[in-house]
């Protein structure tokens, strides 16, 4: 990154800052106090650590739900807090924040984002279409374009002027993680935490149907009312995986029947490529390869493909026309 410049992807878990500093992501989290005034208790890690000792004044608030920003106050505090660690301001030097966007944001949401970063200090901020930021990981266009994060997932097409078609779904990490709440308790009348789930599903969680990994998992069991640990295996939870990734192919492939049958049969030819954090499911490449019957390319480091991307495409001349009509 150039001095001077910031890129800040707010997704709905977690908010990851690219500067000349370096990389940084912190939980999307806040404590607000509103006690003798409104401000920031703690943020990201810190505010994870504090909520176990949570003051009678004091508030858990997560300021992005889905990809939008639902609470500019708290956001803009917390921005101010984190640019002030991984994006100090310069002496005479204007600092340019680059924030990448879901494309099925309204205006309005847009903007809530953009007023986040204004309170935050920073007037200079330019939104970007998270989809595009895949540009600089594709040899050859047009293509499919997939990134699975945790509270949406962007699903459309690209080609060498940016995006043709494109949605945005919620059908994402966190729907995920709720199925498997549910298939546990509904099943083996267990109930566990989200967390719990996270942790399941980024442990065992997979799409092949003769995959038996193992874990021990701490919950509540329902008919004994008490808490206790017990054994599951991937066939366990595969049926909560397999219906959210169905839906998303399903999806991907009513996007692609929009498409002129000359742009179709270049993208069936050049592939699907996959970013975010939900790319690391075990057997992903495969199933989407037999469902969609088209090549399928999961790009380098996916949880943060679309910061490094963005960070390229400012950094080559090439893209410059893309940043034209941005502001």
């Amino acid at each position: 990154m150039k001095k001077g410049q910031c890129i800040v992807d707010l997704g709905t878990n977690n908010i990851t800052f690219v500067s000349d500093m370096g990389v940084f992501r912190e939980p999307n989290i806040a404590i607000i106090s509103r006690f003798p005034k409104f401000s920031l208790v703690a943020a990201g890690k810190e505010a994870q650590k504090a909520m176990v000792k949570l003051k009678s004044d004091e508030t858990v608030i997560y300021p992005v739900v889905d990809g939008a920003v639902i609470n500019v106050e708290v956001m803009a505090l917390m921005l101010r807090h984190f640019f002030s660690l991984y994006a100090p301001p310069r002496l005479f030097q204007q600092m340019e924040i680059y924030v990448p966007v879901p494309c099925g944001l309204s205006i309005l949401e847009r903007e809530s984002i953009e007023a986040a970063v204004v309170k935050a200090g920073y007037k200079d901020v330019t939104l970007f279409e998270s989809l595009t930021t895949l540009l600089p990981y594709i040899p050859q266009l047009p293509v499919a374009v997939l990134i699975i994060g945790s509270g949406n997932t962007e699903i459309g097409v690209l080609d060498k002027n940016g995006i043709v078609t494109g949605c945005s779904i919620n059908i994402a990490g966190n729907l995920i993680n709720n199925k498997i709440k549910e298939q546990l308790l509904e099943q083996q009348n267990f109930m566990i935490s989200w967390s719990m789930a996270e942790e399941i599903k980024n442990t065992i969680g997979s799409l092949h149907e003769n995959d038996y990994s193992g874990m021990e998992i701490i919950g509540k069991d329902m008919l004994e009312n008490k808490m206790k640990k017990i054994d599951i295996s991937a066939s366990n939870i595969r049926t909560s995986i397999h219906f959210c990734f169905k839906k998303i192919a399903e999806i991907i492939e009513s996007v692609l029947t929009t498409l002129p049958s000359n742009v179709l049969d270049e993208v069936t030819q050049n592939g699907l490529y996959i970013a975010g954090g939900g790319s690391k499911i075990n057997g992903l490449t495969n199933f989407f390869s037999n469902y969609l019957k088209l090549p399928i390319f999961i790009v380098d480091n996916p949880e943060y493909a679309q910061v490094f991307g963005l960070s390229k495409m400012l950094n080559e001349p090439k893209y410059r026309k893309f940043f034209a009509n941005t502001r």
